[in-house]
């Protein structure tokens, strides 16, 4: 283990810690290892946390042109996870993966993606934007000809009012705009597929 706290930036999580048996992920940040520690293992928290054994990690990818680190993993349920985090001090993203090199056995190597498994994320989400926009756009005419149900409550009806604020035209605009954005990004990509680094366990090959 490194006996440090790793502070980073994510969507819900702000450091880590490298222990014996695992990466341990939190939302609150502590300066030292053992304090870090001490709060992760409390039951009764405010605290996000996430706890990704080694043996159950299946690789960490990240993209040359890129800052942001991919953990895949396996959860208890035998389904993958992904994390997606940046390190808030360059430094420590060599460090990290020194680290699972030397002393976790993991391999680090370099490939350069295919055109295709470049873009493959990312044409996921156009399909699945095109999709969403489309069930919304029908959602917003048959809210604008009925109104929103009174009977709805919670996500449901704060969903219908934003679409019923938005109006068909507003949805159609919305997901093109972010069609678009994907479009491009497929575009750039495939165009010019990325070089990228994979840390793989031991247990990979």
């Amino acid at each position: 283990m490194i006996d440090k706290v790793f502070p980073i930036s994510s969507k819900k999580l702000s450091a880590f810690i490298l222990d014996e048996y695992s990466i341990k992920f939190s939302s609150q940040r502590k300066e030292s290892f053992d304090s870090f520690k001490d709060e992760f293992e409390k039951k009764l928290t405010l605290a996000s946390k996430e706890e990704v054994k080694y043996d159950q990690i299946k690789s960490i990818t990240k993209d040359e042109d890129e800052q942001e680190l991919i953990l895949s993993f396996k959860s208890s349920l035998g389904l993958t996870n992904e994390l997606a985090f940046n390190f808030s001090n360059p430094s420590d993203y060599e460090i990290c993966l020194t680290y699972l090199e030397k002393e976790r056995y993991f391999t680090r190597s370099y490939i350069h993606l295919s055109p295709f498994a470049a873009i493959r994320l990312l044409a996921f989400w156009l399909i699945f934007t095109i999709g969403f926009t489309i069930f919304s756009h029908y959602q917003a005419i048959d809210i604008e000809a009925q109104g929103v149900d009174p009977n709805e409550t919670g996500k449901r009806k704060s969903f219908s009012m934003l679409i019923y604020i938005l109006g068909d035209s507003g949805v159609l605009a919305i997901g093109a705009l972010v069609s678009t954005f994907f479009a491009y990004k497929i575009w750039k990509r495939y165009s010019n597929p990325p070089r990228q680094m994979r840390l793989m366990p031991p247990n990979s090959f």
